[in-house]
């Protein structure tokens, strides 16, 4: 057979792809076979051997790649792909990793709190009943990293006073670099036909100073809001409410992690 009708790269190793194959096949033998070409390989995604015979118009649609990759690539792409892995798992070598990429410098009892206490346990439901300054903002802080660095967590709310709404949004922020976007009564109202509590994945609202009136079954929102079916078709993964006495606590048949603070 003419050498001119093998395809460039159409060799033992090389992978090949194309409509006359159901998988992309990993080349183990090529031979001529008269007019055509005898392709035997294993496919990849299944492990099936494939044995083929295919014409010239068949062979001018395959795809093929190398059998030897040309590294050719942008080593500054491959470096950050390398290093996203890394990071993904980091938590597994380094039980307090997230102490390592926050500008925080804890006290001893904090850390027991979230460390010992608080990550190990399945149901991560917690009531931080500490005095003033005693740094729950940084325990908040440092278990939603945590969870958030594990893959546990995606969306999540914090639910405090409006005197503290800011401050809480200060202090994770410049602490642990997590963004929330703060939600008021006034976004809720001119939000006619659109959602803000599916705005973003972090988010902060406050609470009045009337008394609570409901809990939705996975988001807390405030009492003051009228608009409460827009809260109750979103969801949060970590509800964290500071000044407890403000909010109302209900059972949910299907728990989340949540951390309630002390006022």
């Amino acid at each position: 057979m003419d050498d001119l009708l093998l395809p460039s790269g159409l060799e033992a190793g090389a992978v090949v792809e194309g409509p006359a194959l159901a998988e992309p096949v990993r080349l183990a033998v090529v031979a001529a076979v008269g007019d055509r070409v005898r392709v035997v390989g294993e496919g990849l995604r299944t492990g099936r051997f494939h044995q083929l015979l295919l014409d010239k118009d068949q062979l001018a649609e395959l795809r093929i790649s190398p059998a030897e990759g040309a590294y050719d690539g942008d080593p500054f792409q491959f470096r950050l792909g390398i290093e996203a892995q890394r990071l993904a798992l980091a938590y597994e070598y380094d039980p307090y990793f997230s102490l390592s990429i926050s500008r925080v410098d804890p006290l001893p009892h904090q850390v027991e709190a979230v460390y010992d206490f608080m990550l190990p346990l399945p149901r991560i439901r917690f009531l931080l009943a500490d005095d003033a300054g005693a740094g729950k903002t940084i325990m908040a802080g440092l278990l939603l990293r945590e969870l958030k660095l594990r893959g546990l967590v995606e969306r999540s709310l914090i639910v405090a006073p409006a005197n503290l709404a800011f401050q809480w949004q200060r202090e994770l922020h410049d602490r642990f670099r997590e963004r929330f976007d703060i939600v008021r009564c006034l976004d809720l109202r001119n939000a006619y036909g659109t959602n803000p509590w599916q705005d973003s994945r972090q988010q902060a609202t406050r609470t009045s100073t009337r008394p609570p009136v409901a809990e939705s079954p996975r988001v807390a929102f405030p009492p003051d809001t009228k608009n409460t079916r827009s809260a109750a078709t979103s969801t949060s993964d970590c509800p964290i409410c500071t000044a407890k006495h403000a909010m109302v606590a209900r059972h949910h048949r299907r728990a989340r992690p949540s951390v309630w603070g002390s006022a």
